[in-house]
């Protein structure tokens, strides 16, 4: 039995939580909140259907983060409270997030780092709900994941995480400057983490491993195209039955793929 996102206790003062990690990073929010209307293809997403498809994902997503005491991925994740310029999402609880939906049901989510076992915010095991058995639900969230990062100008490009050597060094001269670069970065300091997590290197990789896991089991529903010694038994089937009206037909059909 995988971990459900539906306690009470995950979203339980998850907005006061959540201005109060926005206050914490000095974001703020005095513009209206961006929405996804356009599609990749340029048509409606609204008339589409794939904006609410998308703000369903994210509000999945949200409660995962909460899940995992991670209130700075949530809160982006939150059209309500998500402020002008956010950080993006941790890359390692997008991988977590794939891992609990992709993996067999009741199975412990792992870093896929380390595959240390990770805890919620109250410090148990999560485990997984293992609902993804197609590759298509892959492709479907990356496309969301990397839609809500595209509506920020800051969440755009190459993910870049903060910068330890800067945060030092500003925290050292914080009463003389506002922010000290390393030398890495002196075009300015990168103080916190920025891009689009879809674009980061071990996301690209989990999803990657993912979608092969999901390859190696799926089975494709619908019609399924018979072998020729199939087409055979099968003809021989029918025509050892009685006759009906619709066995001519099949058996027309069973020819001509002979």
């Amino acid at each position: 039995m995988g971990t459900s996102l539906e306690k009470n206790w995950v979203t339980e003062d998850a907005k006061q939580r959540l201005l109060k990690v926005r206050d914490e990073l000095g974001l703020v929010k005095e513009k209206e909140t961006p929405c996804f209307l356009i599609t990749t293809k340029g048509t409606d997403a609204q008339k589409s259907g794939q904006m609410y498809e998308y703000q369903n994902r994210w509000q999945h997503l949200r409660k995962f983060f909460l899940l995992m005491g991670d209130d700075v991925s949530a809160l982006l994740c939150d059209r309500e409270a998500c402020p002008d310029q956010p950080l993006p999402m941790c890359p390692t609880n997008v991988c977590n997030y794939v891992s609990y939906m992709c993996l067999k049901d009741g199975t412990r989510v792992c870093n896929p780092a380390n595959q240390t076992p990770i805890k919620d915010r109250l410090g148990r095991d999560v485990l997984t709900i293992g609902v993804w058995k197609a590759p298509n639900n892959l492709n479907k969230c990356q496309a969301a994941i990397k839609a809500l990062h595209d509506l920020y100008p800051n969440l755009r490009g190459p993910y870049s995480p903060s910068c330890s050597v800067c945060v030092c060094l500003t925290k050292e001269h914080k009463s003389t400057i506002r922010h000290t670069p390393c030398d890495l970065h002196s075009s300015g300091a990168l103080l916190v983490r920025q891009g689009n997590a879809m674009l980061e290197t071990d996301v690209s990789r989990h999803f990657k491993a993912m979608r092969a896991r999901l390859n190696s089991t799926h089975k494709e529903k619908g019609n399924v195209q018979l072998t020729p010694s199939e087409v055979r038994k099968l003809r021989t089937i029918l025509l050892s039955t009685s006759s009906h009206p619709n066995q001519t037909v099949a058996l027309e059909g069973l020819s001509s793929t002979e």
